[in-house]
């Protein structure tokens, strides 16, 4: 099959005026084009080629002889996810790491979150040490988690440390009940929602000191106001059924800008990372009615590129496989809030509100490195932050189909082997851990 649907209409940005801007944009779409061809039209050597790479089902498998889907890596992506929560493998990183000493449970949730999607089923020893390491992090004096043992609480990394909890928590269906009997044999499950309990309320108290009297949130003390803060906490609140300051939905709104995006705070440039941390919060605090959605729809949907099919994070930026969540979860979040607000009865099918079939392509094309990990775009290196964004935007984008291609010819779709598990839009971690978070009745 082809891979590029309407290969003659795959053409580069046109320009009035050349610029540095235009000029990078350009490069980028010469470095992306020779990913999209027709794989129906190789030579049987290039086909081989792919085929020893793995991205391509082997001739050994009993297949069909023209099943020319493009592979998502999975092996090769948990191998080189893995070593974060490997007990036995974590002295493989290497020493260049140092500098993410204060991003340990972001290092965490990223590659766990990805592995989960990539139905990786951890070991106890391995979830039993994450759980060990997260509860360091956690800064009992104030309530938040650090980024590492001894750091000062922070918004971010406190919500990277409740998802990674949170995944691991729901691993063992039986660990709700543990909650109340302590003579259940201690699972690792069990130890992530009992840290999870004793955290619960001060991390309810610290979130608040976190906000002004205008619903502002700093992302910590003395700290820096945006609204990744405000998303940061609204999403560790909602998940652990605690109260949420719906006030804190008006600082929010005053960020969208005349483009219809979001910015960090009022006034500043609408960017692809603080929209969704808008649009997902304000989700989350039934709060969607204060903004301009139809707005949000354009300005997002519009940083969907031509001719590489992935997102860019703002106006007149190149594409970056991270955006595939970042402005594809924002538009899930959208979809989800206009599916739930159309009227009608019976099933409903989810929508996609951009061309699902083509951010498929780039992840799989142009973000996955053959060696394991994925990335920004061909030109750079693979790292856990960009293998877990493009991983999230390819769940969204298998999830949320409708619109991706005019006939059925003419569609892509990767999902035979290159399929992952279905993510929650508003939190971002698989949605039957979401589902398993809202049954618990937490003790008060």
């Amino acid at each position: 099959m082809t891979i590029v649907r309407k290969i003659d209409q795959q053409t580069v940005m046109p320009f009035l005026k050349r610029t540095e801007s235009t000029r990078q944009q350009q490069r980028t779409e010469m470095e992306c084009q020779p990913f999209f061809v027709n794989l129906a039209t190789l030579p049987p050597s290039q086909l081989d080629h792919l085929r020893q790479s793995g991205l391509l089902m082997s001739k050994e498998v009993p297949a069909d002889k023209e099943d020319l889907d493009i592979c998502l890596l999975v092996e090769r992506h948990i191998q080189y996810l893995s070593p974060v929560f490997q007990p036995t493998l974590r002295s493989q990183l290497r020493p260049s790491f140092v500098t993410l000493d204060s991003s340990r449970s972001w290092m965490i949730y990223w590659t766990l979150h990805a592995c989960d999607l990539l139905d990786y089923k951890t070991t106890a020893d391995e979830r039993q040490a994450m759980v060990q390491t997260l509860q360091l992090f956690f800064h009992p004096r104030d309530g938040g988690f650090g980024g590492g043992p001894g750091q000062l609480p922070h918004a971010a990394t406190t919500y990277a440390a409740v998802m990674a909890l949170a995944i691991l928590a729901s691993h063992e269906r039986h660990a709700k009940d543990s909650l109340k009997n302590d003579k259940l044999q201690p699972s690792s499950s069990h130890s992530a929602l009992h840290l999870l309990q004793q955290v619960r309320k001060p991390l309810y108290q610290w979130m608040l000191t976190l906000a002004d009297e205008q619903g502002r949130v700093r992302m910590h003390h003395d700290g820096e106001i945006d609204v990744r803060a405000t998303y940061c906490c609204i999403a560790v609140l909602s998940l652990l059924q605690l109260p949420l300051p719906v006030s804190w939905a008006n600082y929010v709104s005053a960020c969208q800008t005349w483009e219809g995006g979001f910015g960090g705070e009022p006034g500043a440039e609408a960017h692809g990372g603080y929209t969704y941390c808008a649009i997902a919060a304000l989700q989350l605090m039934e709060s969607t009615h204060l903004i301009d959605l139809p707005a949000l729809c354009d300005y997002v949907s519009r940083r969907q590129l031509a001719l590489e099919g992935g997102f860019s994070g703002r106006s007149n930026k190149l594409v970056d496989g991270c955006y595939s969540f970042w402005q594809g979860g924002a538009l899930a979040v959208v979809s989800d809030l206009l599916l739930s607000n159309d009227g009608s009865s019976g099933t409903k099918t989810l929508t996609a509100l951009f061309d699902t079939a083509m951010l498929e392509r780039y992840i799989l094309l142009c973000a996955q490195d053959i060696h394991g990990g994925l990335r920004d775009k061909p030109s750079k290196n693979r790292d856990f932050y960009h293998s877990c964004y493009n991983l999230s935007g390819l769940s969204i984008a298998q999830q949320y189909r409708g619109i991706a291609s005019d006939t059925e010819d003419e569609s892509v779709v990767f999902s035979r082997h290159a399929a992952v598990a279905a993510t929650h839009p508003c939190y971002n971690i698989r949605n039957e851990h979401v589902q398993y978070f809202k049954s618990i009745q937490w003790e008060e």
